[in-house]
């Protein structure tokens, strides 16, 4: 009787044992969250989801992000974000959000927008700010984003390319700027936080209400010549913000024997070389839209031409897309947009185009564009015009899509 009735239980057992190796049908935990997440319009509270992250997006645990951003004196006292993808960014922003998804902000008085600082060089374009008053500005900053209940963080690069790129981060408290900086930045590959080594560190606040000795509400963006840093608060506008980092980002193109030009650059043709456009209005580049390899700025040297920003900023248009980051200023507006192209390298130019008002649409010798480049330095535009045997043009800012590819001899 002791033997039967063992037979059964172990059999039992048996059973148990295979069951157990078959995948359960259940729902799990984290499934069930990402179902009810999904439903969700909104972002997900604290209480509700204490260390919410698109393991995608940021491949890091709460842990090591907390600990990383503590080489920069932060600390996140409640939620921290790298690198948020497009949709937990509209999660966020809670106002301004259109039918498109699409979000516009405002800047009301232009006045108002933050006054710009240099610090630690005396050869800047921008007001020079003694070292005391840079560390108190950055030490407030720091500590208004350390308490804030949404930390931003965004790692990038200005330059599209491995070759030529600066690796930056960005901290911020706005979601706003958070997706400004998910427009704009170069992509870069995402390992464990502290195994990425940006060259310059910016801080971005928009709540800091005062500051010790500061009667008026700080308005102010520094740039830390010395120790590669990036220091703001108080209404920003976006324009000032991109053109202040191209200015801040130049000598160290410079020292790598880049040249930076404000120009835009298409690729006419699969395959073909890039045309530079100097000085191009933005109801040119529209057309070119499907052929814009990089928008306002680009980056030049002896192996080929490469984007400064992986976005471009153009006038407002009837529709926009998903993300789009429109801000009006002084009654006008424009749109920061990622730019989507097929590749982060082009060859070497074959023509460079200089739209001028009262200019003729026609070829002018090379020895002239020198005369017509208003940037510098001078001599590595014209040795790098020489290395690629580029031709050299001239046209009206009126001048259609059908005149220039009459002028160059375009398909």
């Amino acid at each position: 009787c002791l033997l039967g009735c063992m037979i059964p239980r172990v059999l039992l057992h048996q059973a148990v044992q295979r069951l157990s190796l078959v995948p359960s049908r259940t729902v799990t935990g984290l499934a069930q969250r990402r179902i009810l997440l999904k439903k969700k319009d909104w972002a997900p509270e604290p209480e509700e989801d204490p260390d919410y992250f698109d393991e995608k997006e940021t491949l890091g645990d709460f842990t090591e992000v907390n600990e990383d951003i503590q080489r920069h004196l932060l600390v996140s006292r409640h939620h921290c974000y790298r690198n948020l993808h497009l949709r937990g960014l509209l999660m966020r922003i809670t106002q301004g959000i259109d039918k498109d998804k699409s979000v516009s902000v405002s800047l009301n008085d232009p006045l108002q927008s933050a006054e710009v600082f240099s610090s630690g060089t005396d050869k800047s374009p921008f007001k020079n700010l003694d070292k005391d008053r840079n560390r108190v500005f950055l030490r407030e900053v720091r500590r208004e984003l350390s308490n804030s209940k949404y930390l931003y963080f965004h790692d990038g690069a200005i330059g599209s390319h491995p070759s030529v790129e600066i690796p930056v981060r960005f901290y911020t408290n706005d979601p706003e700027k958070a997706l400004f900086f998910n427009n704009v930045l170069a992509r870069v590959p995402l390992r464990q936080p502290v195994r990425f080594k940006p060259k310059i560190v910016g801080y971005f606040t928009s709540t800091l209400d005062h500051l010790p000795n500061l009667e008026t509400k700080p308005r102010f963006l520094v740039f830390d010549y010395e120790n590669s840093q990036v220091v703001s608060a108080g209404p920003l506008s976006l324009g000032l913000l991109q053109d202040s980092l191209v200015k801040f980002a130049e000598p160290l193109f410079n020292a790598q024997d880049v040249l930076l030009l404000e120009a835009s650059a298409i690729i006419p043709q699969p395959s073909a070389a890039p045309i530079l456009l100097i000085g191009a209005p933005d109801s040119f580049l529209s057309k070119y839209r499907s052929n814009l390899f990089a928008g306002q700025h680009t980056l030049w040297n002896k192996d080929g031409i490469f984007r400064l920003w992986d976005g471009i900023s153009v006038e407002k248009s009837q529709t926009q897309s998903p993300g789009d980051l429109v801000e009006t200023q002084d009654q006008k507006s424009r749109v920061y947009k990622r730019l989507d192209a097929e590749t982060n390298v082009a060859s070497q130019p074959q023509a460079v185009v200089f739209f001028r008002e009262g200019a003729k649409n026609q070829e002018v010798p090379a020895s002239n564009a020198s005369s017509l480049f208003e940037g510098s330095p001078k001599e590595v535009f014209e040795s790098l015009l020489k290395h690629s045997n580029a031709k050299v043009f001239t046209a009206e800012p009126a001048a259609t899509a059908a005149h220039i590819k009459k002028l160059l001899n375009l398909a």
